[in-house]
């Protein structure tokens, strides 16, 4: 074995060290649950992949079916956290072969090893969102469009076009980027040949279904985030202004990264095989500062690898230009440590919160085997849907949203309500939970019937502490 593969090797395996004690820390959050909750159905019914749920829950495809393959040899929670994790290690080979496509052996290693230790692909390695799946498909669609322009296959490139669509919703950005190479190879060729041909068959006609799907399912061809489009170009929670990105870059990519990036993109207008990375690139940071009021760093955490190599493949024309040692490219990896040194307080600071919404779905579920309710309301609908299993009513199921006020519970008996420290959007008589209002909802004859407590930081340092609870009214 090349003592290249051997580096490779021992890089994928570290990668996987870094990763693999998280994967079991119990905090979840809210979305998380969704694609749980969708990889449950799928296994219990695999015609659910056809759902709407699937393209309302920004195109979870990928993660929900490894999630439903996963499930068959451990629970959904699991199943999911380790899918995520096999997802953004797949992605670290992808940005390695993009790496190296780009550069040589060496960019490729230097590529994987800082995409590794990179903190933000680390800490949503271990989350199950769809964010590490499209990173990773953006990794794979750079390195097959690059393969493409310089006479590679035209089926990988249309494949991997579909790969991302199907990671998550805002992969259909790469449409005109898909189209723009191909017609770049075809300037090249001065010709349309067979490789060309299939690339266009296969994106083009998956293109066409995903049209007619949104038409039959949602009224509108273009229709690709039904319910939350104003929410996600005006943002709700998490606002910023337009710079916003441009501010975290030295957390996100670090800020010599960054900068050399900015370099390659220069260069990839005079050297065209790059513009398969730096066109993905300039795609997603631009639409997620300009044009999406949401800002959460996780949304652009598929430009990660793509800076990582621009930046890389500038580190190689210059070691080119020195007529320096080819291995002399991984000079890049002293940033390694300034990467790596947060990377575990990071993941670790956010382990705490979030916690017990397993135990408290358990008991609900097995609360209700027992005493029948005529309704469960939830804080956390979703969490409690994904770890009880009992849906949504009225339809299919009896689980609600708690109510706006107190005072609708009035008239309701059998009955069970699950309330909790962490759900910032529930209502002010059940958010911040204080004791005055606990005593208030006691008053309206519930009764407390179970306390999850685990271990949070406080003021005096870590303690047990109530965070969820679960009261009746009979």
């Amino acid at each position: 074995m090349k003592t290249e593969h051997l580096i490779l090797a021992a890089v994928m395996l570290s990668a996987l060290f870094i990763r693999i004690p998280y994967v079991f820390q119990e905090s979840v959050w809210n979305d998380e649950t969704v694609y749980m909750w969708m990889g449950y159905r799928i296994l219990e019914n695999p015609l659910f992949v056809f759902s709407d749920h699937l393209a309302t829950n920004s195109y979870g495809y990928t993660i929900s079916i490894m999630t439903a393959v996963l499930s068959i040899v451990t629970s959904t929670f699991y199943a999911s956290r380790i899918a995520t994790m096999i997802a953004a290690l797949a992605g670290i080979w992808f940005t390695y072969l993009l790496g190296k496509e780009l550069t040589n052996e060496w960019g490729g290693l230097a590529a994987a090893t800082l995409l590794s230790v990179n903190p933000f692909h680390a800490f949503f390695s271990v989350r199950s969102l769809t964010d590490v799946y499209l990173a990773s498909a953006v990794s794979l669609f750079a390195y097959s469009a690059t393969k493409f322009y310089k006479g590679g296959s035209g089926k990988l490139f249309g494949a991997s076009f579909i790969i991302t669509v199907l990671s998550k919703v805002a992969g259909i950005l790469l449409i005109p980027v898909f189209f723009f190479i191909w017609g770049l190879r075809a300037i090249k060729d001065k010709s349309v040949d067979k490789e060309s041909l299939s690339a266009l068959v296969v994106a083009g006609g998956f293109i066409l279904l995903l049209v007619l799907q949104n038409w039959l399912s949602f009224g509108s061809p273009l229709s690709f985030t039904p319910g939350r489009t104003s929410i996600l170009l005006t943002g709700s929670i998490f606002t910023g202004d337009q710079s916003f990105y441009l501010n975290v870059v030295s957390s996100l990519y670090t800020l010599p990264l960054f900068l050399l990036s900015a370099v390659g993109i220069y260069f990839s207008f005079k050297d065209k095989k790059v513009l398969g990375t730096s066109l993905p690139f300039f795609v997603f940071f631009l639409w997620f500062s300009l044009i999406i009021g949401e800002k959460v760093p996780r949304y652009v955490l598929q430009t990660i690898p793509l800076v990582i190599v621009l930046a890389i493949y500038v580190v190689f024309r210059i070691v080119n230009e020195l007529k320096l040692p080819p291995q002399s490219i991984l000079i890049v990896l002293l940033l390694v440590p300034s990467m790596y040194a947060p990377l575990n307080d990071f993941v670790i600071s956010k382990s705490d919160s979030y916690t017990g919404f397993i135990e408290l779905g358990e008991v609900v579920s097995e609360l209700d085997v027992t005493q029948n309710f005529s309704k469960i309301y939830a804080q956390s609908t979703r969490q409690i849907r994904a770890f009880s299993m009992i849906e949504y009513g009225p339809e299919e199921g009896k689980l609600y949203l708690v109510p706006k006020d107190l005072s609708e519970f009035e008239n309701e008996t059998n009955i069970l309500v699950q309330l909790d420290i962490w759900e910032y959007t529930g209502p002010s008589w059940a958010y911040p939970l204080t004791q005055e209002k606990l005593n208030a909802i006691l008053f309206q004859n519930f009764s407390i019937l179970h306390i999850v407590e685990r271990e949070i930081p406080t003021q005096d340092g870590p303690q047990n502490a109530p965070v969820g609870i679960l009261l009746a009214k009979w």
